[in-house]
Formats: structure tokens, C-alpha cells, sequence
């Protein structure tokens, strides 16, 4: 859920902070008010493309910070864990600054991310729609997500999850194993052509000792 929008020189917007409770909020206002601002900002926020045209007047850049409540979001809590991102699994901060040369970044707990990440994690955070937008509930892993949650099946996916991540650790043991088998496999080969060939020389016990001699008499020669 999204908990506020921190806007600065954004467009039209100087500074702005809305802060949004749990149920439906409603915007309202006349053509040109900014209401479609707001919503290029959140789509900012989720990893749009950015022009620098959008940074408001003389400003140098352009800085959108959304705060967002995941406490139940075990797809924004395990991506954060699988990139290493620090989280308290209750808020998530995402920033994203664009400058008037055209750089553009981006930070989810004040951790620096590629935009791509924002696009990733976005899809779990918050859905825009709009006329003819696309929308994921036609997507299969959104109805299954949907009646996961429904069902309030958190810990039940929390676990699956646990127990998913055990079972792939082990298919790599296993996996790791076999190939160290085949590297045995063709150590001991190789030993055995060795051992043919050595018997097949029928080298005596005192071969090594001729040896040595005959190479210290060529070496004085």
C-alpha cells in the first residue's frame, strides 16, 4: 500500500507531501490542476523513462521519494532479500532523481538500484490504470496472488517458499556431485592407461639407477 509522495520541482509542483490512509482516496480537481502529475510521479517511482523536460522550471533536478507498507507483501520482502536489500518488512522507501543533464537515479532504502530493479519490484507495490492500459488481472500469477492473499495464506507461502529454496540447494549438491563423480571417473582412467603403459614397459627395479648413470656420463661427455 502506498503511504505518501513526496514530490519536489516536478512540473508545475514546487513541494508537495500527500499522505494516504488505508480504503479509497479520491482526487479531485479542474483540467490542469496537476492530477496527472501525480501519477507520472508513481510511474517515475516504478521505473517509467524519464524526460528532463518534466523538471520544473530552473530546478536542477527533479526528486520523488514514495513510502510504501509491505508488512504482508511476501513478493516485495523476498525480492529485497534475494538483492540484499536491508528492510524492516514494514516500510519501503523508494527514491528516484532525475538532473537536467539527463542522469537518472534511483535507491530503495538508500540503497542504489539500477531502474530496471524499480520495475520489478514496482509490479508487486502499485498498478496503474488508465484508458486502454494493459492490466495484469488477466495475468494467471496475479489471480493466484490475489487468492493467496485472500485466503490469507501468508504463512503457508512462506514456508513453501523455505522449503522450495532447501530443495533447489540440494538439486545443486546433487548436480555438483555428479560432476565430481565424472571428474573421478576420468582421474581413474586415466590412471589405469598410465598403469598399462608402465607395465607394458616392464621397466626393472634398477632401470632408474642405469638411468641416472647414463645421464651423468652424457652429461661429462
Amino acid at each position: 500500500m502506498l503511504a505518501q509522495l513526496i514530490i519536489n520541482d516536478l512540473a508545475i509542483i514546487s513541494k508537495l507531501s500527500l499522505d494516504f490512509e488505508s480504503g479509497m482516496t479520491v482526487l479531485t480537481g479542474e483540467t490542469g490542476a496537476g492530477k496527472s502529475i501525480l501519477l507520472d510521479a508513481l510511474g517515475l517511482i516504478l521505473g517509467d523513462r524519464a524526460d528532463t523536460n518534466i523538471i520544473r522550471g530552473n530546478s536542477e533536478k527533479t526528486d520523488i521519494t514514495a513510502i510504501f507498507l509491505i508488512k504482508n507483501n511476501t513478493a516485495v520482502s523476498e525480492k529485497l532479500k534475494s538483492m540484499e536489500i536491508e528492510s524492516n518488512n514494514d516500510e519501503l522507501f523508494i527514491r528516484r532523481t532525475i538532473r537536467k543533464d539527463g542522469r537518472s537515479r534511483a535507491y530503495i532504502n538508500n540503497t542504489p538500484v539500477p531502474i530496471q530493479t524499480l520495475r520489478d519490484i514496482g509490479e508487486h507495490l502499485i498498478e496503474i490504470h488508465g484508458q486502454h492500459a494493459h492490466q495484469s488481472l488477466s495475468q494467471s500469477k496475479t489471480q493466484r496472488e490475489l487468492l493467496d492473499q485472500f485466503g490469507q495464506y501468508n504463512s503457508i507461502l512462506t514456508s513453501t517458499t523455505s522449503i522450495y529454496h532447501e530443495l533447489m540447494d540440494v538439486n545443486n549438491q546433487i548436480k555438483n556431485l555428479e560432476v565430481n563423480r565424472e571428474d573421478y571417473e576420468s582421474t581413474l582412467t586415466l590412471l589405469k592407461y598410465q598403469i598399462e603403459e608402465l607395465n607394458k614397459s616392464a621397466i626393472e627395479e634398477s632401470e632408474y639407477s642405469k638411468l641416472s648413470e647414463e645421464y651423468k656420463r652424457q652429461s661429462h661427455s
